[in-house]
């Protein structure tokens, strides 16, 4: 919430009438080299194979849903001092309730 870039991108995908859902799975067939700060040498990096792309309409009520909860999110994000805002303690807050490689789509 903190950039620009990814709160516009939010706004925007909310006023398009169909999100376009891309699968996307590793590409056996080509790699990149991209260097690694931590390391101190180049590693070799699979790119997505991105295909099957999916239109899913959004109806007006679900816009407004998400639209309502975007606004609520970014009232709650205003509301927490800039010095106080952590990502990656958020992300950890995250992965403790739900973890990292569980599913977090919820059974009915």
């Amino acid at each position: 919430m903190d950039e620009s870039g990814s709160v516009d991108m939010m706004t925007d995908f909310l006023m398009k009438d169909q999100l376009e859902l891309i699968l996307a799975d590793k590409d056996d067939r080509s790699s990149q080299s991209i260097y690694d700060p931590s390391g101190g040498g180049f590693k070799s990096m699979t790119p997505p194979l991105c295909r099957y792309d999916i239109p899913i309409s959004l109806d007006e009520n679900c816009k407004r849903i998400l639209n309502e909860e975007l606004m609520d999110l970014k009232e709650y994000h205003s509301s927490i001092p800039s010095g106080r805002r952590n990502f990656q303690v958020s992300v950890q807050q995250l992965w403790n309730i739900v973890p990292e490689k569980d599913n977090p789509i919820l059974s009915k």
